[in-house]
């Protein structure tokens, strides 16, 4: 490979976020462990990145910047030639991060005591979110029957109808299952929410890193017509490992609404990215491609590395096909009578991975584990697992 998926940098001491949260949690973790957690990658951001931000330092200054031009067309070229989908420039809001673009969208296109549908498990910050920000968070469970996941549409569609729900946040591709959504599974949840007046809010962040074999739909390039009443959440945050450049955008197609965000965004303090933040952004979608192309071979590998490892070591785990992002979802259900003890278990081991019911109720005794790292690294982990569960 041209780029370099092997170096182990030490994250431990500079303030990364998962590995301070794994200090506090686990004191007793020997320091060089390293966390399986949050959606971060422990790959080294591509060089084009770190060489144009250099360029940058030493050629201007690091005052208050806004969006340029060229920025705008490099995040509509991206979506265009990534994804199929055409993107205006205006309909861009640049935000800090998805997380904050989400809560203004919240904030200003639904009310206090709104419920806010989504599918469980995800992301937990979509049921935290609408609790801090005065809605009613509203499951749809996607788990039925024997552990499998799918959307129960006959529960959507009651949920959908109630006057007391005004807008779904979903998650596509699907954090944390990895889940690419059929394009059938995305019109009807598309057409059910045009046709009862539902907001849309379609979180994208995951969506560049789609695993061999595997097809993502984006949601805007859809039917024109469900646009109108949808907000599209992209960034390259997840694709480039580039979270704290703090660099992302709110695809509003309606004007209304995109001034109406706008407006809330400014009354939060929040109108601009920072200097580095523009520029890491418009430099990744300018010159990732390849970096990116070698980084999901690199996680596939991985996967595929650790499927057939727990079939020979672990077969009463289940793993679940890797479709999209860089996080496996792991069943221990057969293993284990409950989440505590797995919990026990994993941190005997010094497994520090992202534990299922972070996303709900429905992940009872499943792991989230990130397998942007090194191979030798999830090697190692897998083996001090397999030694925990079975002594």
């Amino acid at each position: 490979m041209k780029y370099d998926f092997e170096t182990l940098l030490d994250r431990s001491s500079v303030g990364s976020y998962k590995y301070v949260e794994m200090q506090e949690n686990y004191p007793d973790i020997p320091g060089d462990t390293v966390p399986f957690s949050m959606a971060d990658m422990e790959f080294k951001n591509p060089p084009e990145v770190v060489e144009g931000i250099k360029k940058y330092v030493d050629t201007y200054t690091l005052g208050y910047c806004t969006a340029t031009d060229r920025f705008k067309k490099a995040c509509c070229d991206w979506q265009q030639r990534r994804h199929g989908w055409h993107v205006e420039p205006e309909w861009l809001v640049s935000v800090p991060g998805v997380l904050s673009g989400l809560f203004a969208v919240m904030q200003e296109l639904t009310k206090p005591g709104d419920g806010i549908i989504y599918f469980s498990p995800v992301f937990g910050w979509f049921k935290n979110g609408a609790v801090m920000n005065g809605r009613k968070p509203v499951p749809c469970s996607l788990f039925h029957g024997d552990r499998e996941f799918d959307i129960d549409f006959e529960s959507f569609e009651k949920l959908a109808a109630d006057p007391g729900n005004s807008a779904v946040i979903f998650c596509n591709p699907h954090n944390p299952t990895s889940h690419v959504w059929s394009e059938a599974d995305l019109r009807r949840i598309a057409e059910i929410c045009y046709k009862n007046g539902l907001l849309l809010i379609s979180d994208e962040v995951h969506a560049d890193l789609v695993m061999p074999g595997f097809h993502q739909i984006a949601r805007g390039s859809l039917d024109p017509k469900y646009l109108d009443n949808m907000v599209v959440c992209i960034a390259p945050s997840k694709t480039f490992n580039m979270a704290g450049a703090q660099a992302a955008n709110l695809v509003i197609k309606d004007p209304e609404k995109r001034e109406a965000v706008g407006k809330r965004l400014w009354a939060n303090g929040i109108f601009m990215l920072t200097a580095l933040g523009y520029e890491a952004c418009r430099i990744a979608y300018e010159e990732g491609d390849e970096w990116l192309d070698q980084c999901i071979q690199y996680v596939w590998e991985n996967h595929k590395a650790l499927k057939e490892y727990m079939a020979e070591n672990m077969p009463e785990v289940r793993v679940f096909d890797l479709q999209a992002t860089y996080l496996q979802w792991l069943d221990f259900g057969k293993l284990v009578k409950n989440h505590d003890e797995l919990k026990e278990k994993l941190h005997k081991a010094r497994v520090i991975m992202d534990q299922g019911t972070d996303f709900g109720p429905e992940g009872t005794c499943f792991e989230r584990m990130n397998l942007a790292c090194p191979r030798r690294v999830m090697m190692d982990a897998l083996s001090r697992m397999k030694e925990a569960l079975y002594n």
